[in-house]
């Protein structure tokens, strides 16, 4: 399972290039990729988006996720990646990170 974060700098909702991307992923790769729309600003609060996505990838219960973004999206599969990581939880197998704003 792919659960892809769109870019968008937070403010921009998904575009068809990110649809067709998706696409495109789960054809090659031939998994399947769960894009979300996360909320974006002013609204954005990482922490809860965190939380929902949390819960979200927990109900799946696959032990082979995959967490894959781009630019702010990919700043966000990180951040799940990292609140993971401190609850010593095992879900996440690999990240693809594309462009991410990190520090």
């Amino acid at each position: 399972m792919i659960f892809y974060f769109p870019g968008g700098a937070f403010i921009d909702p998904p575009s068809m290039f990110h649809y067709k991307f998706a696409k495109k992923i789960a054809y090659k790769t031939k998994r399947r990729v769960i894009m979300f729309q996360y909320p974006l600003f002013p609204e954005v609060d990482p922490i809860t988006t965190t939380l929902l996505i949390k819960r979200i990838i927990k109900k799946y219960n696959y032990n082979d996720v995959v967490l894959m973004g781009d630019s702010a999206g990919a700043n966000l599969a990180l951040y799940v990646l990292c609140s993971f990581q401190k609850e010593n939880k095992d879900y996440i197998k690999k990240v693809i990170l594309i462009s991410p704003w990190i520090d």
